[in-house]
């Protein structure tokens, strides 16, 4: 038996580049699976401009105020009268719920007020009004 160096010349090394391209796909997918996207409900409202300060909650309520006069709750249209028992059914699911109140700037202040109070009789505990980022 003859172990030369010989023996091992043909041999060229390589790398294999099909296991690299698994590894990048199988990232690629797990991000693209693991972001998260925040979708803007399709309702038509103007939010007043302000800086922002508080990040999105893990568990929240929207209540949507148009110029119109309509209201909508996680967008689903409600009416006024159904909004405090609507409210009260979601708390007693999740009490940590956190309100987000969408009006649009030229809703009167009064309606946005009348929301508020809704929620706190509710039970919801935190509240937050939407604006939109100042340019």
């Amino acid at each position: 038996m003859n172990f030369s160096s010989d023996d091992y010349k043909d041999i060229k090394p390589e790398i294999s580049i099909v296991s690299l391209i698994d590894v990048v796909l199988l990232l690629l997918v797990f991000l693209m699976l693991t972001t998260n996207f925040v979708l803007q409900s399709g309702i038509e409202v103007k939010l007043p401009k302000a800086e922002p300060t508080v990040k999105k909650a893990p568990s929240e309520l929207t209540v949507t105020i148009t110029h119109k006069g309509n209201y909508y709750l996680n967008g689903k249209v409600i009416k006024l009268k159904g909004l405090k028992a609507a409210l009260k059914k979601k708390t007693e699911k999740q009490p940590e719920n956190i309100l987000i109140i969408r009006s649009d700037e030229r809703v009167q202040h009064g309606k946005v007020v009348h929301v508020m109070d809704l929620a706190k009789l509710a039970g919801i505990k935190q509240l937050a009004i939407a604006t939109e980022s100042a340019p």
